[in-house]
């Protein structure tokens, strides 16, 4: 934990809605220019092979939008099209070695198009593989909050502490707050069966 509250008040609110608002209004011009009722933007982007570049090219020719979507929807399309399927497989593959690179992808967008990121869980995240993680990032809605590392079992006390003195070195005035903590991960996704 960065040691950063994540809040979701005030000036903070108004940017974390302001991103919700961005995939609502990315679905709104999708709907408006094409005459489709797409209840979600997956949904749209997926009705047809080139419904991405379709809604690029309306942010485009509407000159009153921002052009910061152009930006949000290339984040939205990487992730939902490439960065989780391929994380999926990597995991299924045992390939651990391949989710250090798409991790920082996401994280990158995250950073760059959804600008919701600090110098706390920036610097955490970047320095996690850079101190010798698999992968890190950070994780929830942004504004502050909490950065992941994964490391081997075996690795993990050494890593904790690197980790932990390289950012409250970088960070000192989070050295009251801060936390650092390993865990497990949970079980997988599963179906339940029907209860009769």
């Amino acid at each position: 934990m960065s040691g950063v509250h994540a809040a979701k008040g005030a000036a903070v609110r108004d940017r974390y809605n302001a991103l919700a608002q961005e995939i609502a209004g990315l679905l709104a011009l999708w709907n408006r220019e094409t005459g489709r009722s797409d209840r979600s933007l997956f949904a749209a982007l997926q009705s047809e092979p080139s419904a991405s570049a379709q809604l690029s090219a309306m942010i485009a020719a509407d000159p009153s939008l921002d052009n910061a979507l152009q930006g949000r929807l290339a984040q939205f399309v990487d992730e939902t099209n490439v960065i989780i399927p391929q994380v999926a497989r990597s995991l299924h593959d045992g390939n651990v070695a391949a989710l250090g690179g798409l991790v920082a992808r996401s994280q990158a967008n995250a950073e760059s198009a959804l600008r919701n990121q600090i110098p706390e869980t920036v610097h955490l995240a970047r320095r996690a593989r850079e101190l010798g993680a698999a992968a890190g990032s950070a994780f929830g809605a942004g504004f502050g909050g909490s950065v992941w590392a994964l490391v081997r079992d075996e690795e993990l006390a050494p890593f904790l502490a690197r980790w932990r003195d390289d950012y409250l070195a970088a960070f000192p005035a989070r050295r009251q707050r801060a936390e650092f903590f390993a865990s497990g991960p949970g079980p997988s996704a599963c179906e339940l069966p029907a209860t009769r």
